[in-house]
């Protein structure tokens, strides 16, 4: 869809965005139009998306350059901070954190689907399974919990909360 809106609106998209679009939009049309329009309102070359974001999952900071809720950036800057030090600290931040997306009424639910893509598109294949099934574990008791704070359980797995044999082969310490 992004492509016809390319030959009729005559925007020259490259590919590599055109692809980004889609993918950051999640299937989501109007998004990757508001998306497309926001970005070519900025940068109406495209030469400020760099085509490594593609083929670079890691490449979470470059995705800011991509027009997207400030919520949604926000929920990188918590999946970076999640990878780059698992400490009682950085627990408390990554918490805190957490209660500023949840006071701006984001939906615990859409919270943790938006960390955990931005997870797994950063962790090994090994760890990814996991990460989905302990993400779906904590959207599902999000659901039918009274309490909006276990948010921060998911961002706080340790070793031991894993099944036997899974800790050591996945989550080193």
């Amino acid at each position: 869809m992004l492509h016809h809106v390319d030959k009729k609106e005559r925007l020259n998209i490259p590919p590599h965005v055109a692809t980004l679009l889609a993918r950051l939009s999640n299937g989501n049309l109007r998004r990757a139009l508001l998306s497309l329009e926001a970005l070519h309102t900025q940068d109406p070359t495209f030469a400020s998306i760099d085509k490594s974001i593609l083929t670079n999952p890691r490449a979470l900071d470059k995705l800011d350059a991509v027009p997207r809720p400030d919520w949604e950036k926000y929920c990188s800057r918590v999946a970076q901070k999640i990878l780059a030090q698992q400490t009682p600290d950085a627990l408390l931040e990554v918490r805190a954190m957490l209660y500023e997306l949840l006071t701006h009424c984001i939906p615990p639910t859409m919270i943790i689907s938006t960390i955990t893509r931005s997870l797994v598109d950063a962790v090994d294949d090994a760890l990814k399974p996991d990460l989905v099934r302990w993400a779906a574990f904590y959207e599902h008791r999000a659901k039918t919990g009274s309490k909006q704070v276990r948010l921060q359980a998911g961002a706080s797995l340790t070793r031991s909360d894993l099944p036997p044999g899974h800790a050591s082969r996945h989550c080193p310490r």
